[in-house]
């Protein structure tokens, strides 16, 4: 793909256009067009440009009221939900949901990567053995009530709803588009699929990037329109989806100094960042791309393995080699809170928060635990035992109290609390 140092202008200009010729304003769309040097662009749909606008319009809604729920001065403890209980009235340290197995599924190698989509009706699972398994997560609750906590995904209610087959190397990562009906995945064959699960019949991708070097991380603009991704190379990529144009930093002395290892959007799509083998979080504007900080040494000079925004945008979570998980603060870039007790120093290994944000989820890379630790008050508050390898993966549900796990046992566990459970909500 050509690489550009300008990838705003000329997209929002096409956006523009189409939607003045959607609205029937020919004429107009014609003179924006000649005047900006652009052509409309098919690819986008009609209304796109408005469905942008609703898209930021929401989101500027939810982040008014979580900013509405949190005191001047004090972590926001809303950080992944809008329907909690005031911050003034959280106890300094809660309790975890007792949560455990509710459904097991296999792949032929480790199980790398998870996702949940963004309704949290489905989740996507990567693995060594190059597949990608899609999971609907009402089957996950249908078939525990009928085969019990120990159930495969071998019966007639089987929540692994299709696979896919198109890599012919590690799945590292997987995203789910914001709010069409299909995924992407990247790879060590350095490619990135797009993959459409709306059709039953399709097993393989029907496009395809092929990047330069390993693909490690993958994660969409919440408009749906870009897509990041983090590479073995040093600079992160963002690619335009509807042209497959690839855009850089204009910067050149702000990019990493080694490989990337997990790349990351806000809520609201202001800011993304990334996270590096050297030892650096970098905080990136969306709208020029250029690096607006650099949180050296952020894990005591170990490489960072995950990054991840809390639903406010005031926050990031990050994990390391250090084995340790740190969360801090975007407007000052410090460290407010230190996660320690489970040991991550060889593989990569991310940090999560819970469902509500009041937790924070890592794996032991020792005994193979999930260690969850209090956000607040950095309580490492449980272990939650049950995975017999090294966990690669944790994601959270944004729509219930259950997250997957993904580990070197080959299998991807589907952790669920009790439906009349009313902690940690």
């Amino acid at each position: 793909a050509r690489m550009s140092t300008n990838p705003v202008n000329e997209l929002v200009y096409q956006l523009i256009v189409r939607q003045l010729e959607a609205d029937g304003h020919h004429n107009l769309a014609t003179q924006v067009a000649r005047s900006t040097g652009v052509k409309a662009n098919e690819d986008f749909q009609p209304h796109h440009l408005r469905h942008i606008v609703e898209v930021d319009l929401r989101n500027r809604v939810r982040a008014e009221r979580l900013a509405a729920r949190t005191e001047e001065g004090n972590l926001d403890m809303s950080i992944a939900a809008e329907d909690i209980a005031e911050e003034s009235d959280l106890p300094l340290s809660k309790q975890f949901s007792k949560y455990t197995t509710k459904f097991v599924t296999s792949h032929k190698t480790a199980a790398q990567c998870a996702k949940f989509s963004q309704d949290g009706q489905f989740i996507a699972t990567g693995s060594a053995d190059c597949s990608i398994k899609l999971i609907q997560t009402k089957l996950v609750h249908f078939q525990n009530q009928v085969k019990g906590d120990a159930a495969e995904d071998y019966t007639n209610t089987r929540p692994v709803i299709r696979t896919f087959y198109d890599h012919n190397h590690t799945v590292m990562d997987v995203d789910f588009h914001p709010f069409e009906p299909f995924l992407v995945s990247g790879a060590k064959d350095s490619t990135i699929k797009f993959f459409d699960y709306a059709k039953a019949n399709m097993k393989r991708s029907y496009r395809h990037i092929i990047d330069t070097h390993p693909v490690r991380s993958v994660n969409f603009h919440p408009s749906g329109d870009f897509l990041l991704v983090g590479t073995t190379h040093p600079m992160v990529r963002l690619y335009d989806i509807n042209t497959f144009q690839a855009y850089v930093s204009p910067d050149q002395t702000k990019h990493h100094l080694s490989s990337i290892n997990c790349v990351r959007y806000s809520t609201q799509g202001s800011v993304y960042a990334s996270a590096s083998d050297d030892g650096c979080i970098k905080l990136w504007d969306c709208i020029n791309n250029n690096c607006i900080n650099t949180i050296k040494a952020a894990h005591s000079g170990r490489a960072v393995d995950s990054v991840e925004f809390s639903g406010s945008g005031k926050y990031l979570l990050s994990s390391g080699k250090d084995s340790t998980a740190r969360l801090w603060e975007l407007a000052t870039g410090k460290e407010v809170m230190t996660y320690t007790g489970c040991v991550h120093e060889n593989k990569r290994i991310n940090a999560v928060f819970s469902h509500t944000g009041d937790f924070v989820l890592c794996a032991d890379e020792g005994d193979y635990t999930v260690c969850v630790w209090d956000t607040r008050t950095g309580e490492l508050v449980q272990r939650l035992k049950g995975c017999t390898n090294t966990v690669k993966c944790i994601t959270s549900s944004p729509s219930e109290k259950a997250f997957m796990t993904c580990s070197a046992d080959h299998r991807c566990r589907f952790w669920a609390a009790p439906p009349d459970d009313s902690i940690d909500q």
